[in-house]
């Protein structure tokens, strides 16, 4: 992959044109740059870990950046072509290409490998949307995720769109995902959702809303933060690797669009810490996906149909097939779910600086679920 990212580099100063015709090319290839960048940067900084130059692409794009010295780590190109490359990114940085560069590119090159072994999984395996896979049961126990449809004459999507709060929630969802990958709205009072949390209550299940009993939020801020509803958007053709919230388990419900939601128990993940099997899995080949779901995983391909059930203890690939919003929020199952969201928590603090924030509410989450 790294041999990839130089040849890339080295290649992009060759459509080094003014011509309006080459523009496109030109975003088109820093993208493909751009998204092989994206997907292996961690790998790449556990290899070059003194290059300054590893952090990410948005370096590129900084204003102010000294981009020859950044380029010339990567690539053996001579001083024409880095000097050629570094006005190209400038120009497509103040140009504003960046705010509508997925307009000019071809949809195969703006896919990431990530996303090209997803497609593939999906043709492999033949995956269709499904009624019903696993049961709440084996999720609450840690064992896999399932797929569980509402009960007949609850059509919690269509409740969801009459809402006057959510359909100005996934306007503004929408608007960002003009310039962005994804999006999250997130609602920490109980009130805004009430009506909401109402119908899927009639809809699904009653183990789907179960808590671990919590501190008055009114005394403790971090409170709010733990089981919030939240409205998400991502674009199509977009995945990504993640943990879930507050490492607890999650319910999803669709309410336009699909998602492929791969979960791998987070033992099997090849790595010494969640920094490691992170970058594991952004740069997973298909049959190394493969052999991961056969040893413990689970692959859900849902939409409106049916809400999926993700279990505690699991790192995740979400992927969507087209642009998707999803309403999601957290729960509990018994205290061996408890002790697995316990340990994912204090192994995500350790490895994610970011989460010591007691803005974040993970150290005081934790705390609480410790005693």
């Amino acid at each position: 992959m790294i041999v990839q990212l130089e040849e890339l580099v080295v290649k992009t100063p060759s459509i080094a044109e003014s011509s309006n015709a080459l523009k496109a090319d030109v975003v088109a290839k820093f993208n493909e740059l751009s998204t092989y960048w994206a997907s292996i940067s961690e790998e790449l900084v556990a290899e070059k870990g003194k290059a300054q130059a590893a952090k990410s692409i948005d370096d590129i794009k900084t204003t102010g950046t000294n981009v020859s010295a950044i380029v010339k780590k990567f690539s053996q190109g001579t001083s024409k072509e880095l000097a050629a490359l570094t006005r190209l990114v400038h120009n497509y940085h103040d140009m504003g290409y960046r705010n509508h560069a997925s307009a000019l590119v071809a949809p195969d090159t703006a896919k990431s490998p990530l996303v090209l072994v997803l497609e593939k999984y999906i043709e492999e395996k033949q995956m269709a949307v499904s009624q019903a896979v696993g049961s709440v049961f084996e999720a609450k126990a840690g064992v896999r995720g399932a797929l569980v449809a509402p009960s007949p004459g609850n059509d919690v999507v269509a409740a969801a769109h009459n809402l006057p709060w959510y359909k100005q929630t996934k306007k503004t969802v929408t608007t960002y995902l003009k310039a962005n990958a994804w999006g999250v709205v997130s609602y920490d009072e109980p009130k805004k959702v009430k009506k909401l949390t109402s119908i899927m209550a009639g809809a699904f299940v009653a183990s789907l809303f179960s808590r671990l009993p919590l501190p008055r939020p009114e005394l403790h801020a971090w409170v709010k933060l733990v089981y919030n509803m939240q409205a998400c958007g991502m674009q199509g053709h977009w995945a990504s690797v993640s943990l879930s919230h507050m490492a607890c388990m999650e319910a999803r419900l669709v309410t336009q669009g699909k998602e492929l939601i791969i979960g791998f128990p987070i033992s099997k993940i090849p790595g010494v810490d969640l920094r490691e099997k992170r970058a594991y899995l952004m740069t997973v080949t298909y049959q190394m996906l493969d052999s991961l779901v056969d040893d413990g995983g689970f692959a859900l391909l849902h939409d409106c149909t049916q809400a999926a059930v993700l279990p505690s203890g699991f790192m995740f690939i979400t992927y969507a097939l087209e642009q998707t919003f999803v309403i999601r929020w957290s729960m509990s199952s018994d205290q061996l779910d408890t002790n697995r969201v316990k340990a994912i928590l204090l192994d995500m603090i350790a490895c994610f600086a970011e989460l010591k924030s007691p803005s974040m509410g993970c150290p005081s989450f934790t705390r609480y679920i410790r005693e």
